[in-house]
């Protein structure tokens, strides 16, 4: 629920981490998976649910997976 609320509801940029490690990048990203769906009857909720996914994807080094 942290996670959710320190990503989610418009919230201030000084909240936001400046980096994710690969870890925190996978689990903030399955979190925001499982509230995707739900997230579709609030609009604007769902839209700042995929603008936070977009961040939290280029804030992770991602390595391909042999």
């Amino acid at each position: 629920m942290k996670r959710l609320l320190t990503w989610l509801g418009f919230p201030e940029t000084k909240t936001i981490p400046a980096s994710l490690s690969h870890d925190q990048g996978v689990k903030t990203l399955k979190i925001f998976a499982q509230v995707r769906e739900p997230s579709r009857d609030f609009a604007r909720l769902h839209q700042d649910l995929a603008k936070q996914i977009a961040v939290v994807a280029r804030k992770v080094s991602w390595e391909p997976q042999v």
